[in-house]
């Protein structure tokens, strides 16, 4: 069984077509970091936004990043469940002092959730039968104040479940898959190839060298604009652009949102694209119209 624990201790300072790579007699162009715009919401909380080409994926995209610094900016983390569960913007506007947040982990029951010391799913629901078994197989911890933990158990969902239920930390969501471990690529198991090679709204966590932590959002389904991205582009853009020593996937599609107190629509600064059954075609031209998904599981950065 593969089962790492990693600590990092720190002061947390982090398509103009629906075309796909494709083969070409002339070699293709380097990857190059995109040009920010970028947003000091206060000392120690910066936003980054794009939007337009990006060389990695080679498609538009609208990429959102938060980057905390603990020590710089006074401001907390919170891990927060809602079980019948709520949208991104409620959350905020019942956390006293909210400032920014994003969606986080999948839902019940399979997805192990820990908040504040108190175990709401231990995956005991869930089983190899469950179309969504593959989505514990990695795990982000908190111990509420400054330390992270990334856990790894690729390819072992059986021992990620007893793994999970062992821990003492007290914020757990499970997820996956982890991108980057202690800089390196992550083996990923060949049976997930669909899940993590198709073009979709990402959200992610990442801690990066200089001890900063970055949530991700990557918009995707709003063609010509959005294309939304693959885990493998995703980790290839997070090392170009920021670095990060460890990155993790959190739930993706539908529920990828982003909130920043003051900014955006009602807060919600990139474009969710949860259809309520829809069809992808109606949302080429979504800009403004977005509705948010009502999610379980929230990173919700307070005063």
């Amino acid at each position: 069984m593969l089962k790492r624990l990693v600590l990092a201790c720190a002061a947390l300072t982090l398509l103009a077509s629906c075309s796909h790579k494709g083969s070409s007699d002339k070699p293709e162009p380097e990857p190059v970091p995109v040009q920010w715009t970028k947003t000091t919401i206060r000392p120690g909380l910066t936003w980054y936004s794009y939007r337009g080409y990006e060389t990695v994926s080679r498609a538009n995209q609208v990429i959102n990043v938060l980057e905390l610094d603990f020590e710089l900016s006074g401001l907390k983390l919170e891990f927060q469940y809602y079980p019948a569960k709520t949208t991104l913007t409620t959350a905020c506007s019942q956390t006293e002092g909210a400032v920014a947040g994003t969606n986080a982990s999948f839902g019940t029951p399979h997805t192990f959730i820990r908040t504040g010391g108190t175990t709401w799913c231990d995956l005991s629901g869930t089983n190899s039968d469950d179309v969504n078994w593959y989505k514990h197989e990695a795990a982000i911890c908190f111990d509420g104040v400054s330390q992270f933990g990334f856990i790894n158990c690729e390819g072992d969902p059986f021992g990620a479940i007893d793994t999970y239920r062992a821990l003492t930390w007290p914020n757990v969501f499970s997820s996956r898959p982890l991108m980057i471990e202690d800089s390196k690529d992550v083996k990923w198991a060949s049976r997930l190839k669909s899940f993590n090679s198709v073009l979709a709204p990402r959200t992610a966590v990442a801690l990066t060298a200089e001890g900063t932590v970055l949530f991700v959002t990557v918009d995707g389904r709003w063609y010509g604009m959005a294309n939304g991205i693959t885990i493998a582009d995703l980790r290839d853009f997070l090392r170009l652009n920021f670095n990060p020593t460890y990155a993790i996937a959190m739930d993706g599609g539908g529920s990828t949102t982003m909130f920043i107190k003051g900014y955006g629509k009602d807060g919600i600064v990139n474009y969710p694209c949860n259809s309520n059954g829809a069809s992808s075609e109606e949302y080429a031209e979504y800009e403004g119209t977005f509705t948010e998904r009502s999610l379980p599981t929230f990173f919700i950065i307070k005063e």
